[in-house]
Order: C-alpha cells, then structure tokens, then sequence
C-alpha cells in the first residue's frame, strides 16, 4: 500500500495537467524513495539469517549492470515508439527521456550500487549518503602476511605471520574490523592465538593484497565475545600494530 501510494503520488504530478507545473516535486520523492529503498536492502542483507560473513558485493559490476539495464529501458521505448508512431515521434522523446532520466539515474546507479554488508548492523535511513565509497568487503577472502611495523614493538618477534581474511565485523560503533584466521596459531604468554582483529589505521583505507597497510591488531576474549550482538569492549584488547601485505 505505501509503495501504491508514493508510486501514484509521483505520477500525480507528471500527469495532471494542472499540476504538471510543479513536476520537480514528482523527482525529489523519486530520490528520496531510492536512499531509502537502498537502507532497506542494506539492512535485509545485513541481518538476514542465512548471513555467513562472506558477503562481497562487487559494486563496480552492479553499477555496470544498473546502467546498461536502464539504458535498455529507454532504448526499448524508443524502439517501440518509433515503429508504432515513426522517428518523427521517438526521436524528440528519446531526448526528452534522456534528459531527465539521465539525473535520474545517476541516483538509482549511485544508491543501489553503494550496499554496505556488514553482519548484524542496522543503518539508519538515509536520505543524502554521499559518504565514503570504499568497497571494504574486498578484504574479505584475501590471503594476506602480517608483518611488524616497529622492529621493537610487541608482536614483532612472532611475525611474519598468513592467514587470510574470513570475516567484517563492527565493534565500539566502528565496522571496519576483519577477523583474520592464521594458518598456524601463535603462542604469546598463555594466548593461544589462532584468530585476530585487524583494522586499518587509516579508515578510508582498504585493506588489499599489493598493498602495505598498516592495522590495529586486537586480540578477544574467545569465540563466545565475537558472536555477542553486544559486543563487551572489555572482551577485546589492543595488543600491537603491524603492516599487512
């Protein structure tokens, strides 16, 4: 009923004829709808029950796809017109539909093309989200060594270290924390360390092979803290920084 109702709202404007003068109103809930219509996508695919962590969305590709469908769409219309009614009638309204449809776009191709999976997390509503692009989620499943990033710091003398990234998680309002798995666990005073957080110092940075980043390394209280919705901060602990190759 809500969708009906927005839907006729918006055709309200364009095809009425006498309030076809304010048609601008018809494209401001036409974006509205969009930046909401991708948190609520967001948020279904972030707490879906089937959700298992290895959630990695390519959004260069679904932005591609997003386009060329569209496109389609008005290539099919233009099509359609202009062997029903002739090109004198499909060419004035090919421009017209590229003109508008084209700022239109933009924002469907930039909203649902900009998901954000991160396990558990709800995001709030957003009706301007022009936040950072970065695809985080492409970590995940990468094969990375952890190597020290002061020669005296603490972990240094249990590095190099593999392992690969298996998981995103958010902690202390900060989503930006992966859960690397070794490939042999190390021993530091009575820690038996098979897994660890790591996180970016720079938080526009992604995490990637190629490229040394250096991470907070957080050590955790066992399996029990990680799978809290709540999570306990006294349950994690800075233990070092090191650099990711």
């Amino acid at each position: 009923m809500v969708a009906a109702l927005f839907h006729g709202f918006y055709d309200f404007w364009l095809l009425n004829q006498r309030a076809s003068t304010f048609f601008f109103l018809a494209y401001l809930i036409f974006i509205a709808s969009t930046f909401l219509f991708a948190s609520y996508i967001n948020n279904s695919l972030n707490n879906s029950p089937i959700f298992r962590g290895r959630v990695v969305l390519d959004t260069n590709a679904l932005a591609i796809y997003l386009l060329v469908a569209l496109v389609g769409v008005l290539l099919f219309e233009y099509v359609c017109l202009a062997l029903v009614y002739g090109v004198q009638i499909a060419n004035p309204a090919l421009f017209r539909s590229l003109g508008m449809g084209g700022f239109l776009m933009f924002f469907v191709v930039l909203n649902l093309s900009s998901i954000d999976v991160v396990q558990g997390e709800w995001f709030g509503s957003r009706l301007w989200n022009f936040s950072s692009r970065q695809n985080f989620n492409r970590a995940i499943g990468q094969r990375v060594t952890l190597s020290p990033a002061r020669i005296n710091s603490i972990f240094a003398r249990y590095l190099p270290v593999q392992g690969e990234i298996i998981a995103r998680l958010k902690l202390r309002n900060d989503n930006r924390f992966f859960l690397l798995e070794f490939d042999e666990a190390i021993h530091i005073g009575n820690h038996h360390l098979d897994h660890i957080l790591i996180r970016s110092r720079d938080k526009h940075t992604v995490i990637e092979p190629g490229l040394k980043t250096e991470v907070a390394v957080v050590i955790f209280r066992g399996r029990e803290a990680l799978l809290r919705a709540r999570k306990d901060g006294r349950d994690f602990k800075l233990l070092d920084y090191a650099v990711v190759k």
